[in-house]
Order: C-alpha cells, then structure tokens, then sequence
C-alpha cells in the first residue's frame, strides 16, 4: 500500500471519528445571558421556543445567567432550563476575579457542552466575548453593535464565534430583536407577540405600586415629584392603596417619599420583596408608576397598566413599546423626545439622551394616571 494511500485512509478515519464522536456527545446546550433583569424579562420566554424547537430537540439547557434574576429564572422558567449557573458579575469585575472565573469555568467544562449560544444584541468583551472564549464547544452569537463593546474589541470577539446570527442595522424593540435571533437559529416562526408570565387571570386589588428608583441618576425622576403624585392618590382615590416598591438600594428614596405622607394607606416596601413575590404583587396591582426600569417590562408581562417616566434614553429600543406588543405601556417623555415624529426620536435619542427626566411635570403624570386608574375602576373586577 503506497504512502499517499495510507495517508487518504488515515484522514477518513480522522474524519470519521470526530463525526462519531459529535454523534455520541451529550446533546447539552450552554444558553448565555449576563445583562440585566429587564434585558431578561424580554428574552425569557425564548427559552421555552429552545426547549421545544426541532434543531434542539432532546437536548440538556445550561442557562449561564446573571444571578441579579436568579429568582425569577428558578420560580418561572424551570420547566425549560435543566441547569441552572450562576454569575455574579461584581464578583467578576472584582479582584478576585480570576479565581472567581476560574470556578465558573470548571462546572462549565465538566458539562462537556456541544453548542453555546450567546444571544445578546450589545455584547461585551469581559464579560461576554472574552468569557465565551475560554469554553469549548460550537459558539453561536448575534452580530451586534457597539454600544458596550469598540469596534477594535469587537472585530477581536467576532473571531470567537463559529457563526453570527445577522441583523438589520437599525434601532428595534428589543423584544423583536430577541425573536428574529431565534426564527433565524431555529428556522421557526416565534407564534407569540409580547413577553409574558403565565398566572392566570386574577381579580385587581385596588391599589397602586410606586417605583421611585433606578440604577443610573438621570433615569430617576425626583422624589418630590413621586411624594407630589403620592398625595394626588390620596386625596383623589379614597379607597386606593399606594405600595412604594424597589430593591435594597432604594430605600433611602422611598423613606424620603413616605416622609411626611400621613396616611396608612401608603406601605413601603422597598427592600423587603423577592423578585418573583414583587412580579405577584405588579399582577395584583391596578397601574404601576416607574421610572424607566425593568419594573416597566415586569408590569407589561404580567398585563398590568404602566406609566413609564424617562428621559428618553435608548427611545425605541426598550421603550416606547410598540401597541402591537402592549397597549397598556405609557411612555412619558420630556417634550424635546415626543416634538417630532418617530423616526426623528429615534434618529435624535436612538443611542443616547442627556435630556432631564425632570422635565417630565408631575402634572403629565398626574394627567396620565387619572385616566388610566378612572378607565381600571370601571372595567376591573377588584377584590
């Protein structure tokens, strides 16, 4: 047997062995997601689109996910996740976070995963690119923009990737960015048309939930104005409950509210409600009034009227939401957003606003509110 020969069959053997072995690997499927809880909440429900698609069928999901939804992951989306990771992204960026990683990495690899998919739109580099670098397996990414990764970084992270998902090059809803990553992944039509939690319809109490806080300063609208629109309610609604609501990190605003606000129909709840009890308590609840968080979307899965209040930053990326998606979402926006057409919005406020929420009166959301909570009263079923 001549040279050439002996070399044909061994690289048919080579050939046919890696073919056996990606036949016989786990069929496991590493989902990644690091971003935020309203990021989440409008990407969550395509795990159950996953779960049951064709091209994935019988395989074991790995969700990779920021621990800051950890609660709302494990009580609502069990049923299409096997496995469950956890990051804690401060733990990340600290200076422990080599070994930190290092961790992450190990019951990563131990799980020996066939496909890896990283969904996100915005990718980063640390803690996205780079991260999925390290792990081995058939890498699928979305191609992206720039706003949290350069250009020079993602020219580098783009290489990570065996392929990336196209998209139009155009600010879109985020949730229909979500659903064209996974109609073209899965070569499917995603059949429904908005985020949302399965939890059966319920008679509202008659109450409303206040959500003063945000992560960034210039998405906070002031205290005064929030303890303004408080008294409004009070005086107006004799028989409404106001829920002051938001985590940890918002207690200080929700005390400084409630300060002086002489009613016992006003609880102050911050910092004392778990994700998933806070998504029961959104259901429950006639209208919640939010700076632009991910409260807004919490409320639009679960149905409930909602007054957003924002400067108009990223406008027509996560809000203002399209009717085709939820009519019970109100934007307000400072004048300067809403004074021209849509396209013009988008094209000013697309990527950015440095306008000041404050521009937004209390009496636009007053205005706002009493026609929302007069049209509730009349067509809901309260307990």
């Amino acid at each position: 047997m001549t040279r050439s020969i002996k070399q044909q069959i061994h690289k048919l053997l080579v050939s046919f062995s890696n073919w056996l072995n990606q036949q016989l690997a786990p069929k496991r499927l590493l989902v990644v997601r690091l971003d935020a809880i309203g990021d989440y909440i409008l990407f969550r429900n395509f795990l159950q689109v996953l779960k049951n698609s064709k091209k994935f069928k019988g395989y074991s999901i790995t969700l990779l996910g920021n621990s800051v939804w950890k609660d709302i992951a494990e009580n609502f989306d069990n049923e299409y996740v096997d496995k469950f990771i956890w990051v804690d992204k401060n733990e990340l960026n600290s200076t422990g976070a080599f070994w930190y990683l290092s961790t992450i990495l190990s019951k990563i690899r131990i799980q020996q995963y066939k496909i890896i998919l990283h969904p996100t739109y915005s990718r980063e580099f640390l803690n996205g690119d780079f991260l999925l670098s390290l792990i081995e397996g058939d890498k699928i990414g979305y191609i992206g923009d720039y706003t949290n990764i350069t250009p020079e970084n993602k020219e580098i992270g783009d290489t990570y990737y065996n392929r990336l998902i196209p998209a139009e090059n155009s600010i879109k809803f985020e949730f229909y960015r979500n659903s064209d990553f996974f109609s073209t992944l899965l070569q499917e039509d995603i059949t429904f048309q908005k985020p949302f939690f399965t939890l059966g319809k319920i008679k509202k109490k008659n109450q409303i939930i206040i959500f003063p806080g945000a992560g960034i300063k210039f998405r906070r609208w002031d205290a005064s104005n929030f303890k303004e629109l408080c008294n409004h309610i009070l005086v107006t609604y004799p028989d409404t409950e106001i829920i002051l609501a938001g985590g940890e990190s918002d207690v200080t605003i929700t005390e400084e509210i409630i300060q002086d606000l002489d009613s016992i129909r006003v609880t102050n709840l911050a910092g004392q409600k778990k994700l998933h009890e806070f998504i029961h308590l959104v259901h429950q609840s006639l209208v919640l009034v939010s700076n632009e968080t991910s409260a807004v979307h919490i409320a639009s899965a679960v149905d409930t009227n909602v007054i957003c209040i924002s400067n108009g930053n990223h406008y027509g990326r996560f809000n203002p939401y399209p009717v085709s998606v939820n009519k019970k979402v109100t934007t307000l926006y400072p004048y300067e957003v809403t004074s021209g057409s849509h396209e013009e919005s988008i094209k000013k406020y697309g990527t950015g606003s440095d306008l000041d929420i404050n521009l937004v009166s209390v009496s636009m959301v007053i205005n706002t509110l009493d026609s929302i909570v007069t049209k509730a009263l009349q067509e809901e079923e309260l307990e």
